[in-house]
Order: structure tokens, then sequence, then C-alpha cells
């Protein structure tokens, strides 16, 4: 319909032009063309035909050479009781008579001939009686249509009637080209909103997500909730815990409720940081859950003032922390412990020497060498306190060089032995016959290779094994403590080297501070590059395992079928 309109328009303004009516806007133009066309007001083209007479005539005397090439108007006024699509019709259609009218006979012709020829007598003869009504018939037909159609042939056009009716339809298009002209625009307008509303939505819409992807990059779980506290939004860790909880509870669980509802003392904390949100906006809690604590940090979300929108709830887990506090006061109490009962025999011998009641030389002296004894147990603890806190202030005097290592590992076992004679266990000496070079402190690797040797004597039965072992495989230098003692659980081999951790199933067997083995494990990992591990079997010991860099840093040495030899 659109792209029909300016064709319309088109054609107007040639007939115009033709009749070379000046290019104006309104009526006027439009009286213009109907004067030009039919000589009369277009106002008046329904009068008469008296009037259309009268005008014709002015017409034909006062035309141009243009208008005299026109076909002359109709004298007679249209026939009443028959409009003009119908008078149209009929005289289209008188015109198609003639050319109808041969075809209709030559198709009667032919069925008469085939019925003729293949049917009987009486039928040919009541086919042949039809076709020449229908002939007769058709004649009577063409011969009324085509005298009308040679009358109205003859007669001129009403353009009185034709000029109205196009004026009437030119401002019909003008008015509709001029509609579509403002739905065009507004639509183009609306198009245009559209677009803007679409882009801002979909620059919220990455701003959104790039929101939802660092809260769920974030480690602790996120909880988004309305006013009335109905979770809108949990990331990543959220929606993991929730998952590991449901699991745990082996129950069904209402994924809308998510951990609000799941978590012990969460919901109340929300309600309290939500309804007295004017004294604070943030609230701390710990929640016990499951095998950890959280704490629970609630913010309150706010548009202005006066305009809450909710609440944020984010979850710390703190039960490392709880653990360290516990294990804390575990080592105080250990060491506590530890410097009470060497103390209480101290000081009793040293009572009985005092006052005399033991007069044996023999026995003077064992009571002297048990004091020497708890002496040195007070010192290996006071180092090990020292030590840990140079680890955790990171000051440490560190003095490593080029050593033999075998050397530092049969001092570390005399220093072992007697603790171990005391207990009948078996000391075994597996060190390597070849020289194996290194390049480390001498006191603190001594300390740590002790501190191995010393567990294996404490949580092993009397009557057991220890071996040490050292080897040199390729460039690295492999010590090896094993014993067959009580072993360790498999649960506890990952934290066994945990500050304060004492695995709980052989704390009644020996006391212990726990800082032994974190102790040896920074001297190996972090002074001398090395690496510890641990196997073990419950029941049937434990072997560790040290691995450090071979070689001298300033003697190079080289191995030649299998002997280690130092260059000059």
């Amino acid at each position: 319909m659109r792209g029909d309109l300016p064709a319309l328009d088109a054609r107007l303004n040639a007939l115009s032009a033709e009749f070379d009516i000046p290019s104006e806007e309104g009526t006027d133009r439009n009286a213009k063309l109907c004067q030009q066309l039919s000589g009369i007001d277009p106002h008046s083209t329904r009068e008469g035909s008296k009037s259309d007479k009268a005008a014709r005539t002015s017409t034909s005397q006062g035309s141009t050479t243009r208008a005299h090439d026109l076909e002359p108007q109709s004298s007679s006024s249209p026939s009443p009781g028959k409009p003009p699509q119908r008078r149209i019709f009929q005289a289209h259609y008188s015109v198609l008579l003639p050319l109808i009218i041969p075809v209709a006979v030559f198709g009667q012709t032919a069925v008469l001939l085939c019925i003729l020829l293949f049917g009987t007598p009486i039928s040919s003869l009541i086919v042949f009686l039809f076709c020449l009504g229908g002939v007769l018939i058709s004649a009577m037909i063409a011969a009324r249509y085509e005298a009308d159609a040679a009358r109205r042939l003859g007669q001129p056009e009403n353009r009185t009637q034709l000029t109205a009716d196009l004026v009437l339809f030119r401002n019909i298009i003008s008015e509709a080209n001029h509609l579509l002209q403002q739905a065009e625009k507004r639509t183009a307008e609306a198009v245009h909103a559209r677009a803007t509303v679409e882009a801002r939505f979909k620059v919220q819409k990455r701003h959104v997500r790039r929101l939802e992807m660092a809260l769920d990059d974030m480690e602790q779980p996120v909880v988004v909730t309305d006013v009335n506290g109905h979770a809108l939004y949990q990331n990543e860790s959220a929606r993991s815990l929730y998952k590991q909880i449901s699991q745990k509870l082996a129950r069904e669980i209402q994924e809308q409720t998510g951990l609000i509802d799941i978590l012990e003392g969460m919901k109340p904390l929300l309600q309290e940081t939500l309804t007295r949100r004017v004294a604070s906006d943030r609230r701390t809690a710990d929640i016990p859950c499951l095998t950890t604590t959280y704490r629970i940090h609630a913010h309150t979300l706010k548009e202005n003032e006066n305009t809450l929108l909710g609440a944020a709830l984010v979850l710390q887990d703190i039960g490392r922390e709880v653990q360290d506090r516990s294990r804390h006061a575990e080592f105080v109490s250990s060491v506590c412990h530890e410097f009470k009962t060497p103390m209480s025999s101290i000081k009793a011998y040293a009572e009985l020497l005092r006052d005399g009641e033991i007069d044996e030389a023999e026995e003077q002296q064992k009571i002297l060498v048990f004091i020497d004894e708890q002496v040195d147990r007070l010192s290996r603890l006071v180092d090990n306190m020292l030590n840990l806190a140079r680890i955790e202030s990171g000051v440490i005097r560190v003095q490593r060089k080029d050593v033999e290592i075998n050397r530092l590992l049969k001092s570390a076992l005399d220093v072992v032995t007697p603790q171990a004679a005391a207990k009948s266990q078996t000391v075994e000496s597996l060190l390597s016959d070849l020289y194996i070079p290194a390049h480390v402190d001498e006191d603190l690797f001594s300390q740590a290779v002790v501190n191995l040797l010393s567990n294996a004597v404490k949580y092993t039965p009397a009557g057991g094994k220890i071996s040490l072992k050292s080897r040199l495989e390729e460039d690295r230098v492999l010590i090896e403590v094993r014993d067959t003692g009580m072993g360790i659980p498999a649960a506890s081999l990952p934290r066994l080297f945990e500050r304060f951790y004492r695995v709980p199933e052989n704390m009644k067997a020996a006391a212990g501070t726990g800082l032994g083995l974190a102790l040896v494990k920074y001297i190996i990992s972090s002074i001398h590059d090395g690496s510890i591990s641990v196997s073990s079997k419950q029941g049937e010991g434990s072997c560790f395992t040290i691995s450090i860099p071979a070689g001298h840093r300033i003697r190079k040495t080289h191995r030649v079928n299998d002997h280690v030899l130092l260059d000059n």
C-alpha cells in the first residue's frame, strides 16, 4: 500500500502537467484539474444533466488544442438503477462477446459431430436440438450486447464524474501520505528508543555478569537477601557449601531456603541486622557447621539513608583459626607439663642429695645422670621454642658449608642411642660407604635428624627397632629414618607437619609439644631446598624420608664407578 501511493501521486502530477495545471497544494489544484477535464466546478459534479451539458458546451468552445484531443463527454446522464461499475462491466463484456461466441459455437459443433458419429439417432437428435437452441440464444445475446457496446463506444465518457473521483482520490492519497509519514517518524523514534533501551540493558546485564563472576571467584560464601530475608543470590562457594551440607545431613532440603535456614544462628543474625539497621550496618557471629566454624559478617544494603534494599551475608571459614587457638592452648599446657615434669624430678633428686639421704656413690651418680638428662630435655624444649619463634619472626641465622653427610648422621645416632638402649630398642646404622657431599647448616640439619630419631624412639615400644639409612641417588641425598613403632593413621598424615598438631591416637603414648616435625619440615624445605615425606601403617611403624641436593658448593665432586671423588 505504501509503495502504491507515490506511484498514484506521480500519475496525478503527470495528468496535471498534461492539462497545464500549476503545481499547487490543496483544493485549488484539484479544482483546476476538474475544470480542465470537465469545464465545471468539481463541487457541482452531481447536478442534473442540464448542468453537465452546459459545462460540456463551454468546455468545447474554450478548450485548447490538447483538450480537443480528448474524447467528447457524454450528453446523457447515467441510467437510473445501473451503477457505473455495472455499466463499465457490461461494456467490456460486450466487447468480449464476438470472441467468446465463435469458440462456443465451435465447441458445440465438435460435441454434435462426436455424438452423430458414435451415438444413437434419438440421442443425436436431442443433442442437436439443444445445440441449435444454444446457438440461437448466443446469437440473441450477442446481437443485444454488440448493439449496446457499439452505442456505448460511440458515446463520449462522463468526465465530470471521473474528475470528481480523481480529486477525491488525490485528497485521500495526500492525507494517507501525511499519516504514513507521521507513522514512519514515530516508528523510527520508537525503534531508536528501543535500541537505546536494549543497549542500556545489555550494558547493565554485562555489569551484573561481571559482578556475579567476581562474587563467584570469591572463596568466601556470599548470600544476598531482600528486605524480608529471602535469599536472592548465592555465589558459587555458597552453592557448593549448600550441597556439602545437604550431603552431610543426608536428607532433602528445599533449595530455595539456601544456607539461611540450614545454618543455625544465621537467620537470627539476619533478622537482627534488618530490624536494627539504624544502630549498626554490620554484625558478626561465629556459627559452628559440621566440621568447621564460620564467622558470618552481615551488612545492610541501602539505596539511601532511609531506604533499605536488603542484606549481604559473607561467610568466613575460621575453622583453622579455631583449631590454632585450641592447639595453642594445648601447646601452652604441654609446655607447662614438659617444664614441670623434669623440674619436679630435678627438685626431688636435688632435695635427696641435699638432705644426705643417699650416701652411696653409685646411687648419687645415677641421680646426677638423671638430672643431667632432664636438663638436656629442658634445653631441647627451649631450643625448639626459640627456633619456632625465629621461624615465625623470619629471623634465623643460617651458616651452610660443605660437609660429608654421613659424619652428621653418625653424630645424630650417638645422641639417641642411650635413649633407645633405655627402652631395650635396637638402633641400626645403614649409612652408605660412599662419600656423600652436601652443603648444609650442621647445627640445624643435625637438629632435624635428631628430632626424627627422638620421635622414633619415643613412639616405638620397648624391644622395637630403629634404623638410619643414607644413599646417593642421582644428584640427591636420601636419608631414611625407619621404626617399628605405633604407626600413624592415614587421616593424620596430611596434617602431620603442622605446628602444634599431635596425632590423637598417639598422644597418650608420649608427651610432646607438636613442634618437632614442624621444625624439621621448615629446616629441610626452607633452609636446605629439600623435601620430607612420610609413609606409615598403623601398628607396623613409620618411615620418614629426607631428600636434599647433593654436592659441595666450593669443592666440586664427581662420581666414577660408584666412588665419589673430591677435586683438588
